[in-house]
């Protein structure tokens, strides 16, 4: 469990960055070219990966996770 929370912890900073990073992408509006900001619903998308995967039930097993995730198992 500590590494599900571990894991947690660490997205909501990377989503509080993010969000500061939008923050001062406010000023440079003036310029003409901008990119496209797509809303790809991370947060949302990260608890169904931990939900699926470090629950306390997962959905998927250890096997399936290394396999999707190219992670070698060394133990």
């Amino acid at each position: 469990m500590f590494f599900a929370n571990a894991v947690l912890r660490a997205a909501e900073i990377l989503i509080e960055e993010e969000e500061e990073d939008e923050e001062e992408d406010v000023s440079s509006e003036s310029v003409i070219t901008r990119r496209i900001q797509i809303n790809r619903d991370r947060q949302g998308a990260h608890e169904k990966l931990v939900n699926d995967y470090f629950s306390d039930e997962p959905l998927y097993n250890d096997e399936i996770f290394r396999r999707r995730f190219r992670m070698i198992w060394r133990g």
